[in-house]
């Protein structure tokens, strides 16, 4: 990496990722899941339907990424710090708007100002700083921040839940904002104002690879394969109880088999944390695609049958997992300098657009006739296309 953008932290690994993991958690819930619990309180208070509630918070979505590539070089030209304690001070304003919304004026102010947030806050920033601060341990410390994300979903869904229903929707988005703030500013100081190495210690400066990587892998190439894997991911999971519904899961086991998708997250990421160091990033690709092709068989040919319908929830997790890990590892690994800071601008704007788009485009194409075998059937091509071309990419990594 160019030595004008590196950082390298002397904090040991598991303690840095430890501290932004943390921040992690509470900042997917308040940022990103709090929305859907509060969707129903909020629509009542606008005067607005559920489905324009989320429309809005779409619209902060693009508006996470229009700002993502300036977010990223401010962030490589001043270090993390700063750009950080925006991003909290940013989310603690969207909730303070969020908690007074009565008219979809005041929402869709709030969830823009959210957006802008996540740029700041959420896993490309996290992704970023790690690159920045620790880039010669880079995959075990995404993988353990992604880890801890990972837990956002089984912590603050619930707790969203029951400051609703005891504090009121206004009074609980300022309570997250709160909470939120009171976890991430001390993890936020901790990582990144402790003492800074020069140098990278005990290992050489990958400043001397960086003409080596940049000249020779494709970042057009790079995005692609990565933001196609996550779109794919994306718009299955937001529609994930209408594909259940689709492959006729008994009702009475939908919820558990819907948990079962957060514990396959954790168990791929904990799987690659452990032996993440005897795998190449390559095994990681492989991994990741071949658990999202048999997710798409089990949903092309299952029908009404609970333990199948398990198994594809469990392996889309697993696949959802490793896709973030790609996401954080892969630029890390293939470019450095103004070629680095180019494909983290991209990856974080397309990222945030996938979200925005892909779960409204996906739920329309399951609304047709057919729609979920032609759906697994394309999903499935792209899925290889995606992964031969990282796979094909990961041959430029210097020995």
């Amino acid at each position: 990496m160019h030595p004008a953008y590196t950082r390298y932290s002397i904090m040991h690994p598991t303690t840095f990722a430890s501290l932004i993991g943390l921040q992690q958690i509470v900042c997917w819930g308040t940022l990103t899941y709090a929305a859907s619990v509060f969707a129903p309180s909020i629509a009542q208070a606008c005067g607005i339907s559920i489905a324009q509630v989320m429309t809005t918070y779409a619209i902060g979505l693009l508006t996470n990424a229009a700002v993502a590539p300036l977010c990223t070089r401010w962030v490589l030209r001043v270090g993390a710090f700063v750009p950080a304690c925006l991003g909290l001070g940013l989310m603690l304003l969207a909730c303070a708007v969020l908690s007074q919304a009565s008219h979809v004026a005041i929402l869709l102010c709030g969830f823009m100002i959210a957006g802008l947030a996540m740029a700041l806050t959420q896993y490309d920033f996290a992704f970023l700083t790690v690159s920045l601060y620790m880039p010669l341990q880079a995959r075990r410390v995404i993988t353990l921040i992604t880890f801890y994300g990972a837990l956002a979903s089984s912590i603050m869904w619930p707790s969203a839940v029951w400051l609703a229903a005891h504090l009121g929707t206004s009074h609980a988005w300022l309570a997250l904002g709160l909470i939120s703030l009171i976890v991430s500013l001390p993890a936020v100081v901790l990582a990144y104002r402790l003492p800074i190495a020069p140098q990278a210690p005990h290992a050489l400066d990958a400043a001397h690879l960086a003409p080596a990587r940049a000249d020779r892998a494709s970042p057009g190439r790079v995005v692609l394969g990565l933001i196609g894997l996550a779109i794919l991911g994306t718009s299955i999971v937001a529609n994930l109880p209408m594909v259940l519904n689709m492959m006729q899961t008994p009702p009475a086991h939908t919820a558990w088999i819907l948990s079962l998708f957060g514990i396959g997250q954790l168990a791929a990421r904990a799987l690659d944390y452990a032996a993440g160091r005897w795998f190449s990033i390559r095994a990681t690709i492989v991994a990741c695609s071949s658990s999202m092709l048999i997710a798409l068989a089990l949903m092309l040919l299952v029908r009404e049958q609970v333990l199948a319908c398990a198994v594809f929830s469990f392996v889309l997790g697993a696949a959802n997992g490793l896709t973030t890990i790609l996401r954080g590892v892969v630029p890390q690994q293939l470019f450095h300098g103004q070629a680095f800071a180019t494909i983290s601008a991209l990856l974080a704007s397309y990222g945030a657009l996938g979200r925005a788009v892909a779960p409204v485009l996906a739920a329309y194409a399951l609304a047709m006739a057919s729609g979920l075998q032609a759906m697994a059937i394309i999903y499935a091509l792209v899925t290889l296309l995606c992964a031969a071309l990282l796979w094909q990419q990961m041959t430029h990594v210097p020995h």
